[in-house]
């Protein structure tokens, strides 16, 4: 996904540890009613999440395929201390 030039502006410094763990994506799209993309990520065992599988569904609005209208993706089961949605501040 690194080598992948339009992938690498959207993945995070602190992001790409867990990139070696992705063993598969798939991707659906359907356009009834709406054009919808499912992207599902599938990942080896690792020390930031248990979940084995990660997956996100967009919505665009009707008759506007560049504009989402929703985006719904599952819950992670971050590990103790290994959440890297949160920004971890030094205390002094």
């Amino acid at each position: 996904m690194t080598n992948h030039q339009i992938m690498l502006q959207y993945i995070r410094e602190k992001d790409r540890e867990v990139l070696p763990h992705l063993t598969n994506v798939t991707c659906f799209e359907s356009n009834t009613p709406v054009k919808t993309i499912a992207i599902e990520l599938t990942f080896s065992e690792n020390e930031w999440f248990t979940n084995e599988k990660l997956s996100l569904k967009v919505t665009f609005k009707k008759d506007q395929d560049d504009e989402v209208a929703e985006t719904e993706g599952c819950l992670i089961d971050w590990k103790d201390g290994k959440d890297l949605s949160k920004k971890k501040i030094k205390k002094k």
